[in-house]
């Protein structure tokens, strides 16, 4: 694997804070590179207001007004033959494919037929699969940023439930915490 790995993160990653500080952390230390484009820049306009204020919220804004990279936009067709379950999330393929991307992350479950996925080259993944394929290695940088957080290690199994990364705990460790 070479590192950083470019991911484009749909807006239900960015709507979970938690997983989104992950994320961050994770391009703090060139694993990543999150990419987002103008769709999910204005979905999250519209939604953000859902997510309860926390300080977690508060960061995600910050890296969404000065640091996340912003997908450039190419009038690209894509042929017949990619197919495509959930057509509001065409603009995903088209923003990985103008833009080099490896990893779609999402938390939405299958959008695209894995046949698509194969013949454009991209890989799709929820948060903690993307993870755990990719950063079996590098536990510690998970763990750390929950002890950044100050996440207690026996709150810490209850906390990456919530955030939909029950796998994540697992392998964290947390459940015996």
């Amino acid at each position: 694997m070479i590192y950083p790995i470019k991911t484009l993160i749909d807006t239900n990653i960015l709507m979970s804070p938690l997983t989104c500080y992950i994320f961050m952390e994770l391009e703090k230390v060139n694993l990543i590179s999150i990419f987002i484009n103008k769709n999910i820049l204005k979905e999250y306009e519209i939604h953000g207001h859902l997510i309860k204020n926390s300080p977690l919220k508060v960061e995600v804004e910050k890296y969404i007004n000065s640091e996340c990279k912003i997908c450039e936009h190419n009038e690209i067709t894509l042929s017949d033959n990619i197919k495509i379950k959930d057509k509001g999330d065409k603009h995903l393929l088209i923003a990985a494919i103008s833009n080099h991307i490896e990893y779609i992350v999402s938390f939405d479950k299958n959008p695209f037929y894995k046949s698509s996925l194969k013949a454009l080259g991209l890989k799709f993944h929820n948060p903690q699969e993307f993870i755990l394929l990719n950063f079996s290695d590098y536990s510690d940088v998970i763990g750390n940023c929950l002890d950044k957080l100050e996440i207690p290690k026996e709150a810490r199994l209850k906390v990456l439930k919530e955030a939909q990364l029950i796998k994540l705990a697992r392998y964290l460790g947390a459940e015996n915490k």
